[in-house]
């Protein structure tokens, strides 16, 4: 049978997992040993007035020494001021764990959401020195935004699926440890910090379409895996890129509409300190013109493909070429913008007609004009 609990629960070490509770708003505090609820309904983290021996935490959720795990057949959300703060947070729900407007208020050190059925946003604001992503899943249609004051390092896998979501982290600072594979455009804003990826085997992007925007810092995604064939970004410092698809720089738009947003971007820009190393082991295409790659004086763009004929340059003017250059290869030039290939042409040489040689005690023959 439901539970008959009042729609207004106010819980303290408590562990209510029941999976027949129906609970509409909840607050509370735990300590070491955690905070967990499970309800069937759409599910409001609040305020909630004083009861007697209540304590003093009617206001979001506290569970500085444990974990918060919230589960939902609905929505899950935040009222207005409350905040759910501790060690860690694990959500789950049917319905939108926040959304573009309101997103989930959190202050969390660990994180992980799923949605598992509805075409629903997975939507958080968190405050924090450092987050850490575990498992991100939106299940079936809608799109994540994860937003934190701080940096943000992803540890596990972080996914759409199914019917094409979007993705936008953003943070001061973002580390890719993990896979990312997404069936929209990932979006990654990196504030005042830098973007990273880790580049051993599991850990790539992938995604119709990614931007990548450092404006205060570098950005490195360089796992060999990576498989978004769009691409747009911007860096004040180094900009590098390998993608194993054939690679087009074009616009691609912004995304959001509420407190969470990706701004989107045009081509691949480095705006003062540093050099463009973008690379690809298939095609390279320009869609967007002369201006597709911006470095500021004293600083070059490189880009690394497999065959000038199969390309698509569109008005970018390199100083050199160079063949024979696959991703690994340092470039012979030190300055200048350049194309290098991974094609080795060959010459071939070869004598036409007969060349004849009499006997006068000299190794010399010349060919006949």
């Amino acid at each position: 049978p439901r539970s008959t609990l009042f729609p207004y629960t106010t819980l303290f070490r408590s562990t209510l997992t029941n999976s027949s509770n129906a609970i509409a708003n909840v607050a509370g505090a735990s300590g070491t040993g955690g905070f967990a609820l499970t309800s069937l309904d759409s599910l409001t983290v609040g305020s909630i007035a004083s009861v007697v021996n209540a304590g003093s935490n009617t206001t979001g959720i506290a569970s500085p020494g444990g974990a918060t795990t919230l589960v939902s057949q609905g929505s899950v959300t935040t009222a207005s001021g409350a905040t759910i703060s501790g060690a860690s947070l694990s959500v789950q729900s049917v319905g939108n764990i926040g959304t573009q407007a309101s997103p989930l208020t959190t202050t969390v050190q660990s994180l992980s959401a799923t949605n598992t059925q509805g075409a629903a946003d997975i939507a958080i604001s968190n405050t924090a020195t450092a987050l850490t992503l575990g498992t991100i899943t939106q299940s079936n249609g809608g799109d994540i935004y994860l937003k934190s004051s701080g940096t943000i390092t992803t540890s596990g896998s972080i996914s759409t699926n199914a019917i094409a979501g979007n993705l936008v982290l953003s943070g001061n600072g973002l580390t890719v440890n993990s896979a990312v594979n997404v069936d929209g455009t990932v979006d990654l804003e990196a504030g005042t910090g830098n973007i990273s990826q880790a580049t051993t085997a599991g850990d790539n992007i992938t995604a119709p379409a990614l931007v990548a925007n450092a404006t205060h810092g570098t950005v490195s995604l360089t796992n060999t895996a990576n498989s978004t064939p769009v691409f747009a970004g911007t860096s004040s410092g180094n900009f590098a890129f390998i993608d194993s698809t054939s690679l087009t720089l074009q616009s691609i738009a912004a995304l959001g509409s509420g407190s969470i947003t990706g701004p989107g971007g045009t081509g691949v820009k480095s705006t003062s300190t540093g050099n463009i190393g973008l690379a690809t082991t298939g095609n390279f295409t320009n869609s967007i013109g002369a201006s597709a790659l911006s470095v500021a004086s004293g600083h070059r763009w490189l880009v690394y493909s497999t065959n000038p004929a199969s390309d698509s340059d569109n008005g970018l003017v390199e100083n050199w070429q160079q063949y024979n250059a696959p991703i690994s290869t340092t470039p012979a030039s030190t300055t200048g913008n350049g194309f290098l290939y991974s094609l080795a042409p060959t010459l071939s040489v070869s004598l036409k007609g007969i060349l004849d040689k009499t006997y006068n005690a000299s190794t010399t023959a010349t060919p006949a004009q």
